[in-house]
């Protein structure tokens, strides 16, 4: 869990693009509808994620990848995060992977 969002048990629905925000859309496990908000986001993997049941988000500061890419758009590495949404059955199986400032919930 982050900044108390828990996707544990979610399905996810929609994935969008805003201009720089990622919006994920969600049906957690009493069936309400949430979305949440990747802010800031340059960087945006999706494997096999839409209708896919979900496990926790999982936050990374100090991964590769994120410096990779903040140094190709010449961007700080320390202001972002890397953020992960695995399987709920398989945490070997990655479902979305987001390269941003923060994430917070809509409300």
């Amino acid at each position: 869990m982050y900044n108390n969002i828990s996707l544990n048990d979610g399905t996810i629905l929609k994935i969008e693009s805003i201009e720089f925000d990622i919006y994920l859309t969600y049906q957690n496990w009493k069936e309400e509808i949430n979305t949440i908000i990747f802010i800031d986001a340059i960087y945006l993997e999706v494997l096999n994620a839409i209708k896919a049941e979900s496990g926790d988000l999982s936050v990374e500061t100090d991964d590769q990848k994120i410096f990779e890419i903040c140094e190709k758009i010449e961007e700080p590495a320390a202001n972002y995060k890397l953020f992960k949404i695995f399987s709920a059955w398989n945490w070997d199986n990655k479902l979305i992977e987001v390269i941003a400032k923060d994430v917070k919930a809509i409300i």
